[in-house]
């Protein structure tokens, strides 16, 4: 066997691969895809979630959306959220993919793990816009996501005058980098 890459590839290597290159905001033309685990990849730990959303931007480069399990047990949570308003939430949330890559709407599920399973079954080929931040205002990110929260998701073609994808006052819109240190706050942890 032998490899034959050239210096386009190493360029491609070196480049910072990130989904939209780092930039927050509407992103079209995006490949969504839904992966299970134990079917399409392997859980890293216990705590991963059994199904992710893939976002794919028109460069290859993808970010995920986990989807975590929501029982019973767990609710109400700490913000008074019941089980039911989770299941319709993640619900509305998922069907809006499936909408707009052309899929056929999941109306009908029995638990987490059904509605995922249809959800994955049911989304279409087209291509979709998103909006892209990094986290929220509440809960920044340093990691660059599609929003968790709707509108997210919008039919490729919408014309940009009739687009609901644009920030608002809970998106954050930059990424979030630690301040440098300087050499004297380096010491002091170091030695004192």
């Amino acid at each position: 066997m032998s490899f034959n890459f050239t210096q386009e590839d190493l360029n491609k290597a070196e480049e910072r691969q990130i989904f939209n290159g780092g930039k927050a905001g509407r992103v079209k033309g995006v490949k969504v895809t839904m992966q299970e685990a134990g079917v399409d990849y392997q859980k890293s730990n216990d705590n991963a979630p059994d199904f992710k959303v893939f976002f794919e931007d028109k460069d290859g480069y993808k970010t995920n959306r986990a989807c975590f399990s929501i029982k019973p047990h767990d609710y109400p949570n700490q913000f008074g959220t019941t089980y039911e308003q989770a299941m319709k939430k993640e619900w509305a949330y998922l069907n809006k993919l499936v909408e707009h890559t052309g899929g056929t709407k999941v109306m009908s599920f029995s638990d987490d793990v059904d509605l995922f399973t249809k959800i994955k079954a049911a989304l279409g080929p087209n291509r979709v816009n998103v909006f892209a931040n990094y986290g929220s205002s509440r809960s920044p990110k340093s990691f660059i996501e599609v929003r968790k929260w709707l509108p997210a998701v919008e039919a490729a073609d919408t014309p940009d005058a009739d687009t609901k994808l644009i920030p608002s006052a809970m998106d954050q819109m930059e990424e979030i980098k630690p301040d440098n240190k300087s050499q004297e706050d380096v010491e002091q942890t170091l030695f004192g």
